[in-house]
């Protein structure tokens, strides 16, 4: 799929499963092994274990915020203030259920400054396409009880217009419900993830109109991986087990470099 238009670009990558045995005189780093197949039954209640993710932080708890410092002129009680802004969109948009799997895109909306509430909201009407601020679920699929987990980080910067801008950088991992997990092959058939690069403009003071003062979207890019392809390419999550033919494509890139938030956003462009 090639850049979508303005500052969005979403990238998609199938979950491209090598089943073989492998003899290694050590261990191989966690989750590099996730897309393989495994001998037992995949547990449920501990879905993430053998992926990259297994041991990041549950939920909100993987969104940290920083220790404010000021920057360029912004002091450093607005930048915390603005951190915290940020982190509740983000803890809103990628973990709140009646979000990303009920759709209340109002509820995210409201976060934001005045003059961008519809169209945030609007990411999450029925048929709108590609979302980038906020995970949704496919439907016809729920997660698992476990919460997502999550890593990854986020600082600031002072924008080019003088504004205050949060920079974020994370991976959410979401485990997914199935009604059948000895079906299931290895332990990324059911754990989705998604990389979301965002930058938020926090807008304060005299200098901006009344409706466009607070938190505002800006750049973004977005990966997915282990996932269907299908939604995918509607800017929708759902499980790599549910499409036919998943988990087929080589791929030499290991799971773990997709998950590292750190690493370049460096997704195959287009489904394999």
């Amino acid at each position: 799929m090639a850049p979508i238009a303005l500052v969005l670009a979403i990238i998609v990558v199938a979950l491209g499963g090598i089943y073989l045995v492998q003899v290694l005189r050590e261990p191989p780093p966690a989750g590099d092994l996730a897309d393989r197949a495994v001998p037992n039954t995949i547990d449920l209640t501990i879905p993430f274990a053998g992926t990259p993710a297994q041991d990041w932080a549950d939920g909100a708890a993987g969104i940290v915020v920083p220790e404010p410092r000021a920057v360029d002129g912004h002091e450093a009680e607005r930048v915390g203030a603005a951190y915290e802004q940020v982190r509740r969109i983000l803890v809103t948009a990628r973990l709140d259920r009646t979000v990303i799997e009920g759709g209340d895109g109002q509820a995210l909306a409201a976060l934001f400054a005045q003059d961008v509430r519809e169209s945030v909201a609007a990411e999450f009407a029925p048929g709108s396409g590609t979302s980038v601020l906020g995970t949704r679920i496919a439907p016809g699929f729920r997660l698992a009880a476990a919460e997502p987990k999550v890593s990854g980080r986020m600082w600031a910067e002072s924008g080019p217009d003088g504004s205050l801008l949060v920079r974020t950088n994370y991976v959410f991992a979401y485990a997914f419900h199935t009604d059948d997990p000895d079906s299931l092959v290895s332990t990324l058939d059911t754990v989705a993830m998604i990389r979301a690069d965002v930058d938020f403009a926090v807008l304060e003071g005299k200098s901006w109109e009344p409706v466009s003062r607070g938190v505002r979207p800006e750049a973004s890019e977005t990966g997915f991986y282990a996932m269907a392809c299908g939604p995918a390419e509607a800017g929708m999550l759902a499980p790599a087990w549910s499409e036919p033919g998943y988990g087929t494509a080589p791929d030499p890139r290991e799971p773990r470099d997709y998950f590292d938030p750190a690493a370049p956003m460096d997704f195959p462009d287009g489904c394999a």
